[in-house]
C-alpha cells in the first residue's frame, strides 16, 4: 500500500489516521512525544535523523496481542529513540516498550538510549525482532 499522504506535526497524528497496512514517513528532526504503536504500520524514517525523545515516559510502546508493525531507520540508523528520565526524579522509565502475547514488532535499524533504566523492555509474552540496532548508554538498567 502506498505511503498515507499527509504530513502531521507529530508522530501520534500519523499513527491516529494511519489503516493498517500503511507507511509512514517520519521526516527528519527531533519529536518530543510518548509514541505508541498498536496497530500493524510501517514506520520509517525519512530524510535524515529522527529523533523521538521524552522525559517523562517511555518513548515508544508497541502494544497489543499479536501485533506486527514495523519501526525502521535504515542501515545508517536514523531512528534515535531516546528516554531522559533520571532515576530519583519520578517513576523510572524504558526507552521501548514491547508489551502483549505474541506482539512482534520489527525493530531494526535504531540507535535506543535510556538514561534511566532499561534500552527495550519486553513484556507479557511480547516477541520483537530486534535487528541492526545500536542499544547504548542505558546507564541504570539493560540493554534488552
Amino acid at each position: 500500500m502506498p505511503p498515507t499522504a499527509s504530513k502531521r506535526d507529530t508522530i501520534k497524528e500519523g499513527l491516529e489516521e494511519a489503516r493498517e497496512f500503511d507507511t509512514i514517513e517520519i521526516y527528519k528532526g527531533t519529536y518530543r512525544e510518548h509514541v505508541v504503536i498498536d496497530k500493524r504500520v510501517n514506520i520509517v524514517a525519512k530524510g535524515g535523523l529522527v529523533t523521538i525523545i521524552n522525559d517523562r515516559r517511555t518513548a515508544v510502546v508497541f502494544r497489543g496481542e499479536g501485533l506486527k508493525a514495523e519501526l525502521n531507520g535504515g542501515p545508517n540508523h536514523q531512528f534515535h529513540i531516546q528516554t531522559d528520565r533520571k532515576l530519583g526524579h519520578g517513576h523510572a522509565v524504558n526507552a521501548v516498550t514491547v508489551t502483549g502475547k505474541g506482539c512482534a514488532p520489527t525493530i531494526e535499524g535504531c540507535s535506543i538510549q535510556s538514561s534511566s533504566l532499561g534500552g527495550i523492555v519486553v513484556s507479557q509474552g511480547a516477541e520483537p525482532i530486534i535487528r541492526n540496532c545500536k542499544i547504548h548508554d542505558c546507564k541504570n538498567g539493560n540493554g534488552v
